[in-house]
This record gives C-alpha cells, sequence and structure tokens, in this order.
C-alpha cells in the first residue's frame, strides 16, 4: 500500500512516498524514485530487469532501492540508490524498496546508547528524517524517534551506536540499520511491521510474544544462520520476530562454535538439549 505526500521544503515542493509494508520487498510500479543513485547499468534482457535490477540491490547492503526504466530502445536501465530520493510517478518505470529502510517500530522505544540527539526542523518530517540521518552517518545502527510535542516541538530523534533492547513507549518510533545490526543476514524476510503513513500509532504485525531458555540448544530445523555484529541473543530473536517462517532460534557467544557470535533461525520447534552456553528461544507469530 503507498500513499503519496507533496510537502515544501524552503519553498521547494517535494513528493514523499510514505509506504505501508507487510513484506520484505515491496513493488512500486509505475514510480521512478529519481535522485539518491550510487550505481547504474543496462540489463542484459527485457523480461529479466526487474529481477536483475533488484538482485544488485539486494547484494549490496547499502542499497535502499532501484529503479528499472523502459525506454523503448533498447534494454532497461537500472538506477540502484544509497541516498534521498523522490517518488514521482512515471508509467515507464518500476521501482523496489527495502522496506526495513522505511520502516520503525510504533510505540516502542530502544533507551540507551545514544551518542546524539537533535530536534527535526520541522513537525512535517517524521521517523522517516530520524532514519534517513541515521543512515548516513556509519556510527549509528539505530535510532528513536519521539514525536512533536513531547521532549520538543517539531519531534526529537536520538541516534544510538547500539541496539538497546525494546520496550513499549507510546508516542516513540524505533527502527534499525539492518545491514549493520548483523552480517549475512536472510535473503529474504517476509515478516515486517506495519508503519503507519504519520507518527499515528498503528501497531505492527510482528507478534512480540516469545519463550526464551538460557542454556538451552534447540538443534535442527535450521533453514539459515548468519555471524552477528554484537553479543547479544536479543538480536537474535529480533530477527526471528521479524521472519514469519521462523519458530524458534538458537544463539550462541563468541568463542563457541565460531568466533564471533552466531544466530541459527529455525523453522520449527526441535527438542530441548541442555547447552550451558546457549540462548534459545521460541517466537509466536
Amino acid at each position: 500500500m503507498k500513499y503519496a505526500m507533496l510537502f515544501s521544503v524552503g519553498g521547494i515542493a517535494v513528493v514523499l512516498l510514505v509506504v505501508v509494508h507487510f513484506a520484505w520487498a515491496e513493488d512500486f510500479e509505475g514510480w521512478n524514485l529519481q535522485g539518491g543513485d550510487y550505481d547504474m547499468f543496462q540489463t542484459s534482457s527485457v523480461n529479466g530487469a526487474r529481477d536483475e535490477c533488484v538482485q544488485a540491490c539486494q547484494d549490496y547492503g547499502g542499497c535502499i532501492g532501484a529503479t528499472v526504466v523502459y525506454s523503448g530502445a533498447g534494454f532497461p536501465m537500472c538506477y540502484l540508490k544509497t541516498g534521498a530520493f523522490t517518488a514521482v510517478e512515471d508509467p515507464s518505470a518500476y521501482s523496489w524498496g527495502k522496506p526495513l529502510y522505511y520502516s520503525a517500530e510504533p510505540n516502542t522505544d530502544r533507551p540507551g546508547q545514544d551518542y546524539a540527539s537533535f530536534e527535526l526542523a520541522s513537525p512535517q518530517f517524521d521517523h522517516m528524517e530520524c532514519r534517513r540521518r541515521c543512515q548516513e552517518d556509519s556510527r549509528c545502527m539505530s535510532f528513536s524517534y519521539v514525536l512533536p510535542g513531547t521532549q520538543a516541538a517539531n519531534g526529537l530523534c536520538w541516534l544510538k551506536d547500539g541496539l538497546p533492547m525494546h520496550q513499549p513507549a507510546q508516542g516513540v518510533m524505533s527502527g534499525l540499520i539492518y545491514e549493520r545490526v548483523i552480517t549475512n543476514p536472510p535473503s529474504v524476510i517476509s515478516g515486517g511491521y506495519t508503519t503507519p503513513a504519520s507518527g499515528g500509532g498503528a501497531q505492527g504485525n510482528a507478534v512480540q510474544n516469545s519463550e526464551s531458555m538460557a542454556g538451552v540448544d534447540l538443534p535442527g530445523h535450521d533453514y539459515h544462520d548468519f555471524d552477528m555484529t554484537e553479543a547479544n541473543p536479543a538480536m537474535c530473536l529480533r530477527v526471528c520476530q521479524l521472519d514469519a517462517q521462523c519458530r524458534a532460534y538458537t544463539y550462541m557467544p563468541p568463542g563457541v562454535l565460531s568466533a564471533g557470535p552466531h544466530c541459527w533461525l529455525k523453522n520449527g520447534v526441535p527438542a530441548q538439549q541442555p547447552y550451558p552456553e546457549a540462548v534459545s528461544g521460541i517466537v509466536a507469530h
């Protein structure tokens, strides 16, 4: 579901595409994401242009979206995005975005690990601006946005150099920069959070219910595993919650089965086995 919003910044009209996400990938048929390009190339076919362009974006962690333009002469062009863009309607274009770059958990705070905060320039900006500022700073791994009128008249953005535990908080939206939190992420995440078009209180569609068990391993039913950038089992749980096919997970700290922390995602619930260093959990979607 997509909404086009028109507002003015410094006298310049800007179209902002606000997306409500229910899946890992979102198709923008008839939209051209103009600007923010870091690379462009001519695709090798007409029929496979979309898949080729999207795959190129998926292969680079910094890519936040892609646009295919069908010119009618030769094979379509692919434009890959890392920066801010303006979404305009264009019947000759197809675009795709990584939803986790355009989402935040509503009514959720991640208190702690702040290294910077700032008031937004206008109440017309929302968590999207907070996310953009976090994305542009390589130190930033997550953020929290406080709605206008609570801590600041125009809304306040907190940038964080870690991933603090989340907790319920009315009027706060939090998000993470996905590729900085984990390495080698699953290629498809089919869960996700509903992102409201404004700072309202829409509820996420990923269920938070989980049962965590320290000292327990759940061997088997693995469909993906990955190295983690932080020794925090809550990060492993978080990825499982975001993936609709994930039923359980097991986290191992550094130096046990690999040099760094590691997470296994499972599409079933294996039998429990004692393992002192492990942390496992069962997630209900």
